[in-house]
């Protein structure tokens, strides 16, 4: 009996003086209440067979151990149950709404300084943009950029052109290209005909000869002996290629190729199309960053509409006053 005595008194001043009642904190309250309801399930466990011997010899002592320290967790339970009070919840809710605007009034400010720093490189670019503007117009103003935008537009004209002996010479051989590949499917020729199809115009300056029109003459053998069925095989035998416009295209392209070097050759030498590139490099670098620089301060503009700052700001200074009783106001 002894022992239980001395084990039941050593444990109830332990869990005792474990008990310190903190300040009149909402959050360290919640979190005492908690705590105490561990305690004190902890402690009778505990001291449940000490105190059922003890009860056999000291009665009347137990009961009133027993009786106030339920009177104390009886006042826990008050004041845990005060903390779901409507004041007491409205603290809680009031007091995460301040932690809310703080973050929301950090986050706008980041956002206020960020754009500072946009909408200034913003103007820095656009006026940027104005002075390339006018160096371009001063350029053209000259007699050598006259001379160059008549040059460009020779070489247009010559790409055009080009084009349009592209597909002459396409439309001479097209009509061949799907009996050559059954003919010659299974073998790995090298062949003038299909450098034709994928490269017209630099495989016609190479073939000074027109050897392609032999191997369309060798290409009709084949399809007349083979009895592969080939689609309108006496079509395709019945055409015949002009070798005169094949020559008439070759040397006109090449005419007009060398054309093309001369006019490269002279516009390599004014060194007013090299300000003129690079301001044309600088305008089009800088349309490119003022259009993404007003993305991103219309997307920073948009995020903080939506953070709302004044509006918050303002709608938590009524509820705080209304809480308090007095006139609250945020600064």
């Amino acid at each position: 009996m002894h022992g239980n005595r001395e084990n039941f008194i050593k444990k109830t001043n332990f869990f005792l003086e474990s008990i310190t009642v903190p300040d009149l904190d909402y959050l360290k309250i919640v979190d005492f209440c908690k705590d105490f309801e561990e305690k004190i399930h902890e402690f009778n466990e505990d001291t449940r067979k000490p105190y059922y011997i003890l009860s056999n010899f000291f009665d009347n002592t137990m009961k009133k151990i027993a009786l106030n320290l339920k009177d104390f967790e009886n006042t826990i339970v008050q004041l845990f149950n005060s903390t779901k009070d409507h004041a007491v919840t409205e603290y809680k809710t009031l007091n995460s709404k301040i932690n809310e605007l703080n973050d929301v009034l950090d986050q706008s400010d980041k956002l206020e300084e960020e754009l500072a720093l946009l909408e200034t490189d913003l103007d820095d670019s656009i006026k940027k943009q104005e002075k390339a503007n006018l160096q371009v117009e001063k350029l053209k103003e000259s007699r050598e950029y006259r001379k160059i935008k008549k040059f460009e537009r020779e070489l247009q004209e010559i790409e055009d052109t080009s084009l349009k002996i592209k597909s002459k010479i396409i439309i001479q051989l097209k009509a061949f290209e799907k009996a050559f590949r059954k003919i010659y499917h299974k073998q790995n020729i090298k062949s003038v005909y299909l450098d034709y199809l994928e490269y017209p115009l630099k495989t016609i300056v190479k073939d000074k000869n027109l050897v392609v029109i032999d191997e369309i003459k060798k290409l009709k053998v084949e399809i007349s002996k083979t009895n592969i069925p080939i689609k309108n095989k006496e079509k395709i035998l019945s055409r015949k290629i002009d070798k005169e416009k094949l020559v008439s295209l070759r040397s006109e392209y090449i005419l007009l190729n060398d054309k093309k070097s001369q006019i490269n050759t002279e516009m390599d030498k004014p060194l007013i199309i090299m300000d003129y590139k690079e301001q044309q490099y600088k305008l089009e670098h800088l349309v490119d960053k003022i259009k993404r620089l007003k993305e991103d301060i219309s997307d920073k503009k948009n995020i903080l509409k939506h953070l709302n700052y004044q509006d918050k700001k303002i709608k938590l200074e009524s509820r705080l006053s209304e809480f308090s009783g007095y006139v609250v106001s945020i600064v």
